[in-house]
């Protein structure tokens, strides 16, 4: 015992009492006990006492474990960073941290019920309604509650956005978490404006200094072919290269216009491997880069706009040549690959179907983690401007054309070790094109096709 002395003391002084007494004793060795006492009477006189004892350790220490846990509790809500409530089965309102009047403004008093709060808090008689059918939904089947965004208006009227995550107790009461993110919001609406700010800024820098080095062409070349017609001089040669500098400019156009919303592809079926064999022949012709292209086999034909997709296939091989310096060598790789329902297939999007999946793996120097999400924005480029290296708008007009189709255009890079970029072309459903086996061919240049 912890204290025998006191307890001596104890037993003495009601010896001498008539009175009952309820008492807690605590051991050395860590148990409790609950003792009782009570006089024995007999014949009018204090004939003695009856004492019993009970172990209640184990009652005592539940007891302190809970009173500590709901001290821990009562901290970590009042000083949590977000708002919680606790609604009872009836729809009052039983508790409301100080986050929430923070965020909120109400407090008890304002929102006694759960009426009160979706009539303040939910002003709009519609959007009210479907706030009430999700909060009813959530109460039906609280298996299936997931956060939820609300635009909540406050008590001094201002509007804030608000994650909602209700948590349906045992009891049926229901903990209701807020997270107030509305600066968030603020923050990505403008991190989101500043990024097209900045898009379309390179976009119109872009487009102006390829311009103005073609319109420089042009008028140089007029400006010669004068001063050399007025001394009767032939001037066919400076107007040729007027004319070319015209016909870039007629290209450059022309990618806009793909880049943008117009040019709907005009599909028709093709096999996607001659396509690919005509554009690197295009692409690589007149430099030492080889060529290599791996067929599964039973691969399914594909219905394209056959001047798109070799438009955007010609953009990636450029691509790959810039980046090996002319030389080097390029494998791609076609197979059937199919999306199966409710499958996400490396975080970007396609829906459930076949298609027909080309790997372009090049041996450049690679692009910088930092880069990979901007490769495809318009005039995004890391090689300097000129004549072969100023047209920024290759890998975008591809983006753009592959999503026109249907498919999707993603990468692989790490610096030192290639480019891979995959593309995806829905697959027509008219069967295999006609291969049996694997097939692998490669080629070097225009002028060794028969290698292929």
């Amino acid at each position: 015992m912890l204290d025998p002395e006191a307890f001596l003391l104890k037993v003495q002084k009601l010896y001498k009492s008539a009175e009952e007494d309820l008492d807690v004793l605590y051991f050395k060795d860590g148990r409790i006990f609950e003792r009782y006492s009570c006089p024995l009477i007999r014949d009018g006189k204090i004939a003695g006492r009856v004492w019993s004892f009970r172990d209640i350790t184990a009652r005592k220490l539940a007891k302190d474990a809970l009173k500590r846990e709901k001290e821990r509790f009562r901290i970590l809500v009042e000083e949590s960073p977000l708002g919680v409530s606790l609604v009872g089965k009836d729809g009052a309102y039983q508790y409301v941290n100080p986050r929430f009047v923070e965020i909120f403004g109400y407090t008890l008093k304002d929102i006694p019920t759960g009426r009160d709060w979706f009539r303040k808090a939910f002003p709009d008689p519609e959007y009210r309604k479907h706030a009430i059918s999700t909060w009813t939904q959530w109460i039906a089947k609280p298996e299936d509650a997931l956060l939820k965004t609300f635009h909540v208006t406050c008590k001094d009227g201002s509007e804030k956005v608000i994650y909602f995550r209700p948590v349906t107790m045992e009891s049926g009461d229901q903990l209701v978490i807020y997270e107030d993110i509305t600066k968030r919001i603020r923050l990505e609406v403008q991190l989101q404006q500043e990024q097209k700010l900045k898009a379309i800024g390179t976009l119109a820098g872009g487009i102006a200094h390829d311009f103005n080095n073609l319109l420089s062409v042009v008028l140089g070349n007029i400006c010669l072919a004068r001063k050399d017609a007025a001394l009767g001089i032939d001037v066919s040669e400076f107007l040729d290269e007027a004319e070319r500098a015209v016909e870039k400019a007629k290209e450059l156009t022309h990618r806009i216009i793909t880049f943008s919303k117009g040019g709907a592809p005009v599909k028709r079926m093709a096999s996607i491997d001659q396509l690919i064999k005509e554009s690197a022949d295009l692409a690589f012709s007149n430099c030492c880069i080889r060529y290599e292209v791996f067929i599964s086999e039973n691969l399914w034909p594909v219905e394209c706009d056959c001047a798109q997709i070799k438009h955007a296939l010609n953009n990636i091989f450029v691509n790959s040549r810039e980046a090996m310096g002319d030389e080097g060598s390029v494998q791609v790789y076609i197979e059937n690959f199919i999306v199966a329902p409710g499958s996400k297939v490396a975080d970007f999007p396609l829906k459930e179907g076949k298609y027909v999946k080309l790997s372009i793996r090049d041996q450049g120097a690679g692009i910088p983690e930092e880069n990979l999400s901007m490769i495809f924005d318009p005039y995004f480029s890391t090689k300097e401007m000129g004549a072969r290296k100023g047209m920024g708008l290759g890998l975008a007009a591809t983006y753009s054309i592959m999503k026109r189709h249907g498919g999707y255009i993603a990468v692989d890079s790490r610096v030192g070790k290639g480019a891979t970029f995959h593309l995806y072309l829905p697959a027509s459903d008219s069967g295999p094109d006609g291969k049996g086996k694997d097939g692998r061919c490669s080629g070097k240049s225009s002028e060794e096709k028969d290698h292929w």
